[in-house]
């Protein structure tokens, strides 16, 4: 897990005045590695802050229906766990055109851990993968490394270990762009589209 404080440096984004702390964790959907990314807006007399946080939880491979259930059971579990504070909640939505034969099973962990998250009576916001590379990129097609790099670079002070911690952690820039909230960065035009889109 890693974590980091970030200071806004100026007035940026859309200048809103916020007076509490508000937290926002986004979920990248995984049978083996899922990634979480929780980004809590602390704001202070020097007008806002960011702590990003950053975790995957991984599960080893399961063969056999029971077995399968009691692993998604799981990893739904533990996403509760992480997002159990959150004031938003960000997953990516489904894969469908997945073709792998794990395809199954991965949906039905995405359907138990979003079921898990609705437990916490907060807004969730379901964005395609597609949106996800473009928020990061600017291009609805981007690689995983690419998306990785992006996030880095809005995040520079977080140690980001995988690709899943990457697509959570943009899941999460995302839905804090869409409060409002001034950003720790000057987002792109094709960023302030999308979040306005989703408000």
């Amino acid at each position: 897990m890693t974590t980091q404080t970030q200071p806004h440096p100026g007035q940026r984004g859309s200048g809103a005045s916020h007076n509490s702390a508000f937290q926002i964790t986004g979920i990248d959907v995984s049978l083996t590695s899922t990634g979480i990314a929780t980004l809590t807006h602390l704001p202070g007399t020097d007008g806002h802050a960011w702590a990003a946080t950053t975790a995957t939880i991984e599960t080893r491979p399961s063969s056999g229906t029971p077995a399968l259930l009691d692993r998604i059971a799981h990893i739904a579990d533990l996403v509760g766990k992480h997002a159990h504070a959150a004031d938003l909640l960000v997953i990516e939505s489904g894969a469908y055109a997945t073709r792998t034969s794990m395809a199954h099973a991965l949906a039905g962990c995405w359907w138990l851990v979003y079921r898990q998250l609705a437990t916490h009576n907060v807004p969730i916001l379901e964005i395609p993968p597609t949106r996800v590379k473009k928020y990061a990129t600017g291009r609805g097609r981007a690689d995983k490394a690419a998306v990785a790099a992006s996030a880095a670079r809005l995040w520079p002070a977080t140690n980001i270990d995988d690709n899943n911690q990457a697509d959570a952690l943009i899941l999460a820039t995302l839905g804090a762009h869409t409060t409002g909230r001034a950003l720790p960065f000057q987002p792109a035009q094709h960023q302030t589209d999308l979040a306005e889109a989703l408000t």
